[in-house]
Protein backbone atom coordinates (compact mmCIF):
# COMPACT_ATOMS: atom_id res chain seq x y z
CA UNK A 1 0.00 0.00 0.00
CA UNK A 2 1.46 3.35 -1.05
CA UNK A 3 0.42 7.01 -1.10
CA UNK A 4 0.59 8.82 -4.46
CA UNK A 5 0.90 12.59 -4.03
CA UNK A 6 1.82 15.65 -6.04
CA UNK A 7 5.42 14.93 -4.97
CA UNK A 8 5.56 11.42 -6.50
CA UNK A 9 5.30 12.16 -10.25
CA UNK A 10 6.78 8.77 -11.14
CA UNK A 11 3.38 7.25 -10.25
CA UNK A 12 1.12 9.82 -11.93
CA UNK A 13 0.89 8.31 -15.42
CA UNK A 14 0.24 4.87 -13.97
CA UNK A 15 -2.52 6.28 -11.77
CA UNK A 16 -4.13 8.15 -14.69
CA UNK A 17 -4.07 4.99 -16.83
CA UNK A 18 -5.57 2.94 -13.99
CA UNK A 19 -8.46 5.37 -13.57
CA UNK A 20 -9.15 5.43 -17.33
CA UNK A 21 -9.23 1.62 -17.33
CA UNK A 22 -12.01 1.59 -14.71
CA UNK A 23 -13.74 4.88 -15.57
CA UNK A 24 -13.05 5.63 -19.27
CA UNK A 25 -14.82 9.00 -19.07
CA UNK A 26 -12.45 10.36 -16.40
CA UNK A 27 -9.23 12.04 -17.54
CA UNK A 28 -6.87 13.48 -14.91
CA UNK A 29 -4.23 14.50 -17.44
CA UNK A 30 -5.43 18.06 -18.33
CA UNK A 31 -5.93 18.79 -14.62
CA UNK A 32 -2.44 17.59 -13.75
CA UNK A 33 -0.78 19.42 -16.65
CA UNK A 34 -2.42 22.65 -15.46
CA UNK A 35 -0.58 22.29 -12.15
CA UNK A 36 -3.77 21.72 -10.13
CA UNK A 37 -2.62 18.67 -8.13
CA UNK A 38 -2.03 20.22 -4.70
CA UNK A 39 -0.90 18.84 -1.36
CA UNK A 40 -4.57 18.49 -0.36
CA UNK A 41 -5.06 15.56 -2.74
CA UNK A 42 -3.49 12.14 -2.40
CA UNK A 43 -4.25 8.63 -3.59
CA UNK A 44 -3.98 5.53 -1.45
CA UNK A 45 -3.12 2.61 -3.75
CA UNK A 46 -2.52 -1.11 -3.58
CA UNK A 47 0.31 -2.04 -5.93
CA UNK A 48 2.08 -5.23 -6.98
CA UNK A 49 5.43 -5.21 -8.82
CA UNK A 50 4.86 -1.65 -10.03
CA UNK A 51 1.27 -2.26 -11.18
CA UNK A 52 -1.63 -0.42 -9.55
CA UNK A 53 -4.42 -2.81 -8.55
CA UNK A 54 -6.78 -0.54 -6.58
CA UNK A 55 -7.00 3.14 -5.65
CA UNK A 56 -8.92 5.58 -3.46
CA UNK A 57 -8.35 9.30 -3.93
CA UNK A 58 -8.71 11.61 -0.92
CA UNK A 59 -9.36 15.34 -1.11
CA UNK A 60 -9.08 17.34 2.10
CA UNK A 61 -11.90 19.90 2.12
CA UNK A 62 -13.65 22.30 4.48
CA UNK A 63 -17.33 21.45 4.86
CA UNK A 64 -19.83 24.23 5.49
CA UNK A 65 -22.76 23.01 7.59
CA UNK A 66 -26.07 24.78 8.18
CA UNK A 67 -29.57 23.93 9.35
CA UNK A 68 -32.12 24.53 6.60
CA UNK A 69 -31.96 26.17 3.17
CA UNK A 70 -31.31 29.75 4.29
CA UNK A 71 -29.17 29.31 7.39
CA UNK A 72 -26.77 32.25 7.73
CA UNK A 73 -25.05 30.72 10.78
CA UNK A 74 -22.77 28.01 9.42
CA UNK A 75 -20.21 25.69 10.98
CA UNK A 76 -16.95 24.76 9.25
CA UNK A 77 -15.42 21.31 9.60
CA UNK A 78 -12.59 19.59 7.76
CA UNK A 79 -13.42 16.33 5.99
CA UNK A 80 -12.13 13.98 3.29
CA UNK A 81 -13.99 13.47 0.04
CA UNK A 82 -13.26 10.16 -1.66
CA UNK A 83 -13.05 9.74 -5.42
CA UNK A 84 -11.35 7.46 -7.96
CA UNK A 85 -12.27 4.44 -5.83
CA UNK A 86 -11.28 1.93 -8.49
CA UNK A 87 -10.26 -1.73 -8.57
CA UNK A 88 -8.68 -3.14 -11.71
CA UNK A 89 -11.32 -5.28 -13.46
CA UNK A 90 -9.24 -8.47 -13.44
CA UNK A 91 -8.89 -8.19 -9.65
CA UNK A 92 -12.58 -7.78 -8.80
CA UNK A 93 -13.94 -10.06 -6.09
CA UNK A 94 -10.63 -10.48 -4.25
CA UNK A 95 -11.38 -8.07 -1.38
CA UNK A 96 -8.92 -5.38 -2.49
CA UNK A 97 -11.50 -2.59 -2.48
CA UNK A 98 -12.68 -3.46 1.02
CA UNK A 99 -9.10 -3.69 2.35
CA UNK A 100 -8.23 -0.32 0.83
CA UNK A 101 -11.38 1.42 2.13
CA UNK A 102 -10.84 -0.04 5.58
CA UNK A 103 -7.37 1.53 5.62
CA UNK A 104 -8.89 4.86 4.53
CA UNK A 105 -11.52 4.62 7.28
CA UNK A 106 -8.98 3.76 9.98
CA UNK A 107 -6.77 6.69 8.99
CA UNK A 108 -9.74 9.10 8.91
CA UNK A 109 -10.91 7.97 12.34
CA UNK A 110 -7.41 8.48 13.74
CA UNK A 111 -7.45 12.06 12.44
CA UNK A 112 -11.13 12.65 13.40
CA UNK A 113 -12.03 13.47 9.81
CA UNK A 114 -15.46 12.56 8.41
CA UNK A 115 -15.56 10.84 5.00
CA UNK A 116 -18.02 11.44 2.19
CA UNK A 117 -18.36 10.35 -1.42
CA UNK A 118 -20.63 10.02 -4.44
CA UNK A 119 -21.18 6.41 -5.46
CA UNK A 120 -22.18 4.56 -8.59
CA UNK A 121 -25.58 2.87 -8.06
CA UNK A 122 -24.00 -0.59 -8.27
CA UNK A 123 -21.55 0.20 -5.45
CA UNK A 124 -24.06 1.65 -2.97
CA UNK A 125 -24.36 -1.60 -1.00
CA UNK A 126 -20.57 -1.83 -0.71
CA UNK A 127 -20.40 1.54 1.09
CA UNK A 128 -23.42 0.80 3.27
CA UNK A 129 -21.67 -2.37 4.47
CA UNK A 130 -18.77 -0.14 5.58
CA UNK A 131 -21.14 2.01 7.69
CA UNK A 132 -21.45 4.88 5.23
CA UNK A 133 -24.91 6.43 5.56
CA UNK A 134 -26.90 7.65 2.60
CA UNK A 135 -27.78 11.35 2.58
CA UNK A 136 -30.87 12.22 0.50
CA UNK A 137 -30.06 14.76 -2.22
CA UNK A 138 -32.29 17.26 -4.00
CA UNK A 139 -32.37 19.26 -7.23
CA UNK A 140 -33.21 22.95 -6.61
CA UNK A 141 -35.22 24.37 -9.51
CA UNK A 142 -37.68 27.02 -10.54
CA UNK A 143 -40.11 27.02 -13.48
CA UNK A 144 -39.40 30.28 -15.23
CA UNK A 145 -39.77 31.17 -18.88
CA UNK A 146 -36.97 33.31 -20.24
CA UNK A 147 -37.60 34.45 -23.81
CA UNK A 148 -34.54 35.07 -25.94
CA UNK A 149 -36.02 36.92 -28.93
CA UNK A 150 -35.66 40.68 -28.71
CA UNK A 151 -33.41 40.50 -25.67
CA UNK A 152 -32.19 44.01 -25.03
CA UNK A 153 -29.39 43.09 -22.65
CA UNK A 154 -25.91 42.34 -23.89
CA UNK A 155 -24.77 38.75 -23.32
CA UNK A 156 -22.35 38.11 -20.49
CA UNK A 157 -18.75 37.69 -21.59
CA UNK A 158 -17.53 34.11 -22.05
CA UNK A 159 -14.28 33.22 -20.31
CA UNK A 160 -11.68 30.83 -21.73
CA UNK A 161 -9.49 28.84 -19.39
CA UNK A 162 -6.65 28.71 -21.90
CA UNK A 163 -6.15 32.45 -21.26
CA UNK A 164 -4.13 33.23 -18.16
CA UNK A 165 -6.04 36.42 -17.37
CA UNK A 166 -9.34 34.52 -17.40
CA UNK A 167 -8.00 31.87 -15.04
CA UNK A 168 -6.70 34.59 -12.74
CA UNK A 169 -10.15 36.20 -12.73
CA UNK A 170 -11.79 32.88 -11.79
CA UNK A 171 -9.29 32.40 -8.95
CA UNK A 172 -9.83 35.94 -7.63
CA UNK A 173 -13.63 35.72 -7.67
CA UNK A 174 -13.63 32.25 -6.14
CA UNK A 175 -11.32 33.29 -3.29
CA UNK A 176 -13.89 35.89 -2.21
CA UNK A 177 -16.95 33.64 -2.66
CA UNK A 178 -18.78 32.21 0.36
CA UNK A 179 -19.96 28.61 0.45
CA UNK A 180 -23.40 27.85 -0.92
CA UNK A 181 -26.48 27.29 1.23
CA UNK A 182 -28.17 24.04 2.23
CA UNK A 183 -27.51 21.57 4.98
CA UNK A 184 -24.16 20.31 3.71
CA UNK A 185 -21.96 22.39 1.43
CA UNK A 186 -18.24 23.21 1.29
CA UNK A 187 -15.84 26.10 0.91
CA UNK A 188 -15.04 26.85 -2.76
CA UNK A 189 -12.07 24.94 -4.15
CA UNK A 190 -10.25 26.14 -7.29
CA UNK A 191 -8.55 22.81 -8.01
CA UNK A 192 -11.81 20.84 -8.09
CA UNK A 193 -13.70 23.56 -9.97
CA UNK A 194 -11.12 23.70 -12.75
CA UNK A 195 -11.05 19.90 -13.00
CA UNK A 196 -14.69 20.11 -14.12
CA UNK A 197 -14.29 23.18 -16.30
CA UNK A 198 -11.34 21.82 -18.25
CA UNK A 199 -13.54 19.26 -20.04
CA UNK A 200 -15.12 22.12 -22.00
CA UNK A 201 -18.77 21.04 -21.69
CA UNK A 202 -19.85 24.08 -19.64
CA UNK A 203 -19.94 27.80 -20.41
CA UNK A 204 -18.26 30.25 -18.06
CA UNK A 205 -19.90 33.69 -18.05
CA UNK A 206 -18.50 36.90 -16.57
CA UNK A 207 -20.60 39.98 -15.84
CA UNK A 208 -21.00 42.76 -13.29
CA UNK A 209 -17.53 44.07 -14.21
CA UNK A 210 -16.00 40.67 -13.44
CA UNK A 211 -17.42 40.49 -9.93
CA UNK A 212 -19.87 37.70 -10.81
CA UNK A 213 -19.29 34.42 -12.63
CA UNK A 214 -21.92 31.90 -13.70
CA UNK A 215 -21.19 28.40 -15.00
CA UNK A 216 -24.00 26.97 -17.11
CA UNK A 217 -25.13 24.12 -19.34
CA UNK A 218 -28.10 24.02 -21.73
CA UNK A 219 -30.28 20.93 -22.08
CA UNK A 220 -33.09 21.87 -24.45
CA UNK A 221 -35.46 24.18 -22.59
CA UNK A 222 -33.58 23.61 -19.32
CA UNK A 223 -30.81 25.94 -18.17
CA UNK A 224 -28.58 24.35 -15.51
CA UNK A 225 -26.60 26.84 -13.45
CA UNK A 226 -23.84 24.55 -12.22
CA UNK A 227 -22.22 27.19 -10.05
CA UNK A 228 -22.38 30.88 -9.25
CA UNK A 229 -19.31 32.67 -7.92
CA UNK A 230 -19.03 36.17 -6.52
CA UNK A 231 -21.86 38.65 -6.09
CA UNK A 232 -25.50 37.74 -6.52
CA UNK A 233 -27.70 40.34 -8.23
CA UNK A 234 -30.58 41.89 -6.34
CA UNK A 235 -32.90 40.82 -9.16
CA UNK A 236 -31.79 37.61 -10.86
CA UNK A 237 -34.47 38.03 -13.56
CA UNK A 238 -32.48 40.96 -14.93
CA UNK A 239 -29.40 38.75 -15.36
CA UNK A 240 -30.70 35.40 -16.61
CA UNK A 241 -31.34 36.57 -20.22
CA UNK A 242 -27.64 37.41 -20.47
CA UNK A 243 -26.75 33.75 -19.90
CA UNK A 244 -28.71 32.55 -22.94
CA UNK A 245 -27.63 32.51 -26.57
CA UNK A 246 -30.18 34.67 -28.46
CA UNK A 247 -30.15 32.10 -31.28
CA UNK A 248 -31.24 29.27 -28.99
CA UNK A 249 -34.69 28.12 -27.91
CA UNK A 250 -36.39 29.78 -24.91
CA UNK A 251 -35.67 28.52 -21.39
CA UNK A 252 -38.63 27.31 -19.37
CA UNK A 253 -36.90 25.90 -16.28
CA UNK A 254 -33.80 26.80 -14.26
CA UNK A 255 -32.02 24.09 -12.28
CA UNK A 256 -29.18 24.77 -9.83
CA UNK A 257 -26.17 22.58 -9.06
CA UNK A 258 -26.20 23.87 -5.46
CA UNK A 259 -28.69 25.36 -2.99
CA UNK A 260 -29.06 29.03 -3.98
CA UNK A 261 -30.06 31.87 -1.63
CA UNK A 262 -33.88 31.66 -1.44
CA UNK A 263 -34.26 35.45 -1.19
CA UNK A 264 -32.56 35.83 -4.58
CA UNK A 265 -34.66 33.27 -6.44
CA UNK A 266 -38.05 34.02 -4.91
CA UNK A 267 -41.04 31.91 -3.83
CA UNK A 268 -40.98 29.70 -6.94
CA UNK A 269 -37.87 27.82 -5.81
CA UNK A 270 -38.58 24.14 -5.07
CA UNK A 271 -36.54 21.08 -4.20
CA UNK A 272 -37.15 17.89 -6.17
CA UNK A 273 -35.75 14.59 -4.90
CA UNK A 274 -32.58 13.62 -6.78
CA UNK A 275 -32.70 9.85 -7.16
CA UNK A 276 -29.66 9.74 -9.46
CA UNK A 277 -27.22 11.05 -6.86
CA UNK A 278 -25.94 8.51 -4.32
CA UNK A 279 -24.34 10.61 -1.60
CA UNK A 280 -22.75 8.82 1.39
CA UNK A 281 -21.35 10.16 4.66
CA UNK A 282 -19.38 8.53 7.47
CA UNK A 283 -18.09 9.89 10.77
CA UNK A 284 -20.66 12.62 11.39
CA UNK A 285 -24.39 13.25 11.28
CA UNK A 286 -25.79 15.16 8.33
CA UNK A 287 -27.39 18.47 9.31
CA UNK A 288 -30.96 19.29 8.39
CA UNK A 289 -31.44 19.55 4.61
CA UNK A 290 -32.06 20.32 1.85
CA UNK A 291 -28.85 18.75 0.55
CA UNK A 292 -27.47 19.53 -2.86
CA UNK A 293 -23.73 19.29 -2.45
CA UNK A 294 -22.33 21.67 -5.11
CA UNK A 295 -21.91 19.84 -8.43
CA UNK A 296 -18.54 21.43 -9.16
CA UNK A 297 -17.07 20.50 -5.77
CA UNK A 298 -17.67 16.79 -6.27
CA UNK A 299 -14.68 14.59 -6.99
Amino acid sequence: MISITSQTPEWHDRFFAHVRMVFPEVDFMPWSRAGLWTERYDVLALVDRGEILATAGRTRMVLSLGEGPDSTLRTLREALQLGAVAVRPDFHGKGLGRALLQAVITDAETRDLPLFLFSNPDAAGFYEALDFRRVPSCRPMVDLEIPVSGTALRQAAHLRLDRQKDRQLVAAVLSASPSHQGGLSARPDLSILLFHLLDGSMTLHSFNAGRSLAITERKGQLLVIRDWLGEWPGNILSVLPRLIDPASTPVRRIEFGFVPPPNVIGPGLRYQADRKTHFFLRGMDAPQGPHCFPHLLRT
